[in-house]
């Protein structure tokens, strides 16, 4: 981000900006930690810096809790000079900032490693040797009172894997007593009756984040995430009296005195998406919860906003060399090929594909292979959009009943994400699809 302006100061000294708080909805300013601004970036007319998602300039105390620290969020903003001097954004046409969302970074303060301190953005990894995750249901939820508990976390979960390919991949075996300290190498999603030290809080994501150390990059990654929900909102003393609702139905209102539940399960696989809050209140990162009366058309949901930058995650982490972590994960992240995560997208439509498989993804020698088996003759298209749905690339053939190998040369495509759009006797569904260096 640069802001441009005058009278800065050619000196940085204790001068800062402030963000709107994203963690409060905009109620407060935070200021940037003296680390986020290098000193040669602050002059009197400009001054240049990444934007962090945690800002950790208080407490003082610098540790690597990222999700106790407040992330910045869309709004004014202001620059504080070192003479103590204050500029508002609002009294500048169109420099009210806007974060459409907010990548997870965590704190890396290690003597050892050169600069010590810095802030890294977070991957997920391969963590089932299927590309992602496997969750694991508690005994409390799994035994809520409430029938659509555990339906409302399974659709939230696939809402993700559909919009951002984030592999989500299954669900398995059921534990019992989880919290937030023990099974540190699962995925697990529990209840509790109240969370302690966090008197008001819903629900809460946590993940367990580990670092891949390679010889050029240091990536840290969420080895594990845990999701815990509040069994009874109505503990909370501004909430008595209600109650989550839970139902799959975004076309019903959530009632008078009802939470939606959803909606919060949508939010915290969010977070397990690497996306922290972001300051617009009709967007699922937001950081309260729905609370009723709400009609169907204002519940919250994941946009376009929230597709970006979950994508966004998927594909780093599809990209980035893992090779020497292979005792921390199965390696790099391999986008989910379809919604439901049981088998070849394309068979779960087409009575007339007996199996369908496409291999490498993610593609890192330039070539893409499409296995497939037809129960009789029928028309093939396979088509490569790019990201803005431009077709890149295509074939079209009139293929026999039996088995049948395509090769796809992408050595001409950059890296990136792309989409294979495939269409087997007129019924066709789409896959995302990685290049990676």
């Amino acid at each position: 981000m640069t802001i441009y302006g005058n009278n800065f100061g050619n000196v940085k000294g204790s001068g800062t900006v402030y963000f709107k708080n994203a963690d409060d909805g905009g109620a407060t300013y935070i200021p940037l930690n003296h680390f986020d601004i290098p000193d040669s970036n602050w002059t009197n007319t400009k001054i240049t810096f990444n934007v962090p998602s945690i800002i950790d300039s208080f407490p003082q105390v610098l540790d690597t809790t990222q999700w106790t620290h407040p992330c910045p969020g869309s709004g004014i903003f202001y620059v504080q000079t070192n003479s103590g001097q204050k500029a508002y954004s609002n009294n500048i046409p169109d420099s009210i900032v806007t974060f459409p969302y907010a990548i997870i970074n965590t704190i890396a303060n290690i003597a050892s490693w050169s600069p010590p301190y810095r802030k890294l953005r977070c991957d997920i990894a391969n963590q089932d040797n299927l590309g992602g995750y496997v969750f694991h249901f508690d005994s409390t939820a799994i035994l809520n009172i409430d029938t659509m508990f555990v339906p409302c976390i399974l659709y939230a979960k696939k809402d993700w894997r559909c919009s951002t390919s984030i592999p989500y991949d299954s669900i398995g075996a059921n534990v019992v007593g989880t919290n937030f300290n023990n099974y540190p190498y699962l995925s697990t999603i529990f209840t509790v009756p109240m969370f302690p030290g966090n008197p008001y809080t819903l629900a809460e994501t946590q993940p367990n984040i580990q670092y891949c150390v390679t010889a050029t990059d240091t990536i840290p990654f969420f080895f594990s995430i845990k999701i815990a929900f509040l069994n009874d909102p109505s503990i909370i003393p501004q909430l008595n009296g209600f109650k989550w609702q839970c139902d799959t139905l975004l076309t019903d209102s959530i009632k008078p005195l009802k939470l939606d539940f959803l909606g919060t399960s949508i939010h915290e696989f969010g977070h397990g998406n690497v996306l922290k809050h972001v300051n617009q209140k009709n967007q699922v990162m937001y950081y309260t919860g729905g609370y009723g009366p709400i009609p169907p058309n204002l519940r919250r949901q994941i946009v376009t906003d929230d597709q970006n930058g979950g994508r966004n995650v998927v594909i780093k982490s599809a990209s980035d060399f893992w090779l020497p972590c292979g005792t921390l994960t199965y390696g790099s992240t391999i986008p989910a090929l379809h919604c439901t995560a049981s088998g070849s997208f394309i068979t779960e439509i087409n009575p007339n594909v007996i199996s369908f498989k496409v291999y490498p993804n993610p593609v890192s020698n330039d070539l893409l292979n499409i296995e497939y088996e037809l129960k009789q003759d029928a028309p093939v298209n396979f088509i490569i959009l790019d990201n803005m749905g431009k077709e890149v690339y295509k074939i079209n053939e009139n293929q026999t009943s039996g088995k049948h190998l395509d090769k796809m040369n992408l050595q001409s495509l950059s890296i990136g994400l792309y989409y294979l759009e495939v269409i087997i006797n007129n019924k066709g569904d789409t896959q995302p699809i990685i290049k990676v260096r």
